[in-house]
């Protein structure tokens, strides 16, 4: 670690490099982000195994996809929130608009 030294007669703290923390923080972000991908995508590949597999050689029954969404509850909870969620915004976005939309063209179109 190497510290920056001041010329004489100036009174200022030596600045310390913070440029490997930060990249080191960046490669923990960019572990952690692919270890999820990677759970989540091995979840995504196991619950389509499992769906094909009762699909194609149990019985047609409710009970082998009942076990499917019992086993899976957690997941599937998981990908309806991170649909829903951006919908919602969208939505709520598009509403907001056509309201602000409504009071301009009230404001100016005054007759």
């Amino acid at each position: 670690m190497q510290v920056r030294h001041t010329p004489a007669g100036k009174n200022r703290w030596p600045s310390y490099p913070t440029r490997r923390e930060e990249q080191e923080q960046a490669e923990w972000r960019r572990a952690a982000w692919n270890m999820f991908w990677l759970l989540a995508i091995g979840k995504l590949v196991i619950m389509i195994a499992l769906a094909v597999v009762a699909f194609h050689l149990l019985h047609p029954s409710a009970r082998s996809w009942a076990v499917i969404v019992l086993l899976n509850w957690s997941w599937i909870l998981f990908a309806v929130i991170l649909v829903i969620g951006p919908l919602a915004y969208r939505w709520r976005l598009h509403r907001v608009r056509r309201k602000r939309q409504a009071l301009i063209h009230a404001e100016w179109n005054v007759e």
